[in-house]
């Protein structure tokens, strides 16, 4: 059987005035409202499950960047906007995004109360309270944290619920482990980690300590997600 879609030309349902420039992400709480990020002004806002505008969220907290071209050397600025990319709700429905512009990782409340932040505010590195222009951010039934470190370290960063870095995998590379962009992260019922590279055009598999478990699948051609 397969399913069914239509285009609904009224939705979202905005006000006046507000739009979207360049949406990264979207995802749902469990409530069925929608969340999603874009790189305009209220760049981080919430729907009602039917499409209709609810309110935005962190722009006391989320300012505007400039992001750079890391395959440029040296790299070259791309250009301001807000940077937001990844973006979760968890199984408590708070709000976590990345803001690779910033290199930071930001927790709401289901209220929009900025609760956490990890890594340091325009200030890129390699350390475990640091970040290079993360991409993703994902958080398991436990309440551990897993950053996909991106653009700039090519590694996975885990979290404990409180925030405290435990560990990391991972360096730019082809083999099994290896990363060329992690873009997108997920986890399983058992918190195995997947890991969608942008580059290697690849999915890996890795446990909740970082041990390699598989490539489930991997592309000869170019794609993108």
């Amino acid at each position: 059987m397969s399913a069914h879609y239509h285009r609904q030309e009224d939705w979202p349902l905005l006000p006046d005035g507000f739009g979207c420039r360049m949406v990264s992400n979207l995802a749902e709480d469990s409530q069925g409202r929608i969340y999603i990020v874009h790189r305009g002004r209220h760049p981080l806002f919430r729907l009602s499950p039917n499409g209709k505008f609810s309110e935005s969220i962190g722009d006391d907290s989320i300012t505007p960047s400039i992001n750079y071209d890391l395959t440029q050397s040296p790299p070259s600025p791309i250009s301001e906007a807000y940077w937001l990319h990844g973006l979760h709700i968890d199984p408590w429905d708070n709000i976590w995004t990345t803001d690779l512009g910033r290199h930071l990782i930001l927790k709401f409340s289901p209220s929009g109360q900025l609760l956490l932040t990890l890594g340091c505010a325009d200030l890129p590195g390699e350390e475990l309270d640091r970040f290079n222009q993360p991409t993703a951010v994902v958080v398991g039934s436990l309440g551990y944290i897993y950053v996909a470190d991106g653009y700039g370290n090519s590694r996975i960063v885990k979290y404990s619920p409180e925030g405290k870095p435990l560990l990391s995998w991972g360096k730019k590379g082809i083999g099994p482990g290896e990363f060329q962009t992690p873009h997108a992260i997920a986890l399983d019922g058992d918190e195995n980690v997947f890991v969608a590279e942008r580059m290697n055009n690849r999915v890996q598999i890795f446990d909740s300590q970082g041990h390699h478990l598989a490539v489930t699948m991997q592309w000869k051609k170019s794609h993108r997600w």
